[in-house]
């Protein structure tokens, strides 16, 4: 019997055990051994090709997965690195603040020192006549 048309014929040679079987499916396909073959040949060709998808795209994955861990660390990184510059800005900050308390201090001291001089002079002095008489 010649092929369907779109189709093409093929001679097969299977090992009887296998013939015997494929007989015994073909019935799920009203006794048609061609369309078990072509249903069997279609579902394997999709389930590859499902399978290559899924293997390059978990590929890809796993790229941008290596990527991104690698830029995490990287930026975990520096972030500690600021931390770190951080903590000696705020010791150094706090020493400075120090340092300034103290000479304020010593400013005040000393201007109140000047002030009494100015304030209370001896007798028959007058200093800085600006500051009281």
């Amino acid at each position: 019997m010649p092929p369907k048309k779109g189709h093409v014929a093929l001679n097969i040679a299977l090992p009887e055990d296998l013939a015997l079987q494929l007989g015994a499916l073909a019935v799920g396909y009203d006794g048609s051994k061609s369309k078990l073959i072509e249903s069997a040949l279609r579902a394997h060709l999709d389930g590859s090709i499902h399978q290559t998808t899924t293997d390059s795209f978990h590929q890809h994955l796993a790229t941008v997965e290596a990527a991104l861990t690698e830029r995490l660390h990287a930026l975990d990184d520096k972030l500690a690195l600021l931390a770190t510059m951080l903590e000696g800005f705020d010791t150094r900050l706090r020493a400075l603040e120090a340092d300034d308390r103290k000479q304020y201090a010593a400013l005040v001291e000393a201007f109140d020192r000047l002030k009494q001089r100015a304030t209370a002079p001896g007798p028959g002095q007058r200093l800085w006549g600006f500051l009281g008489s």
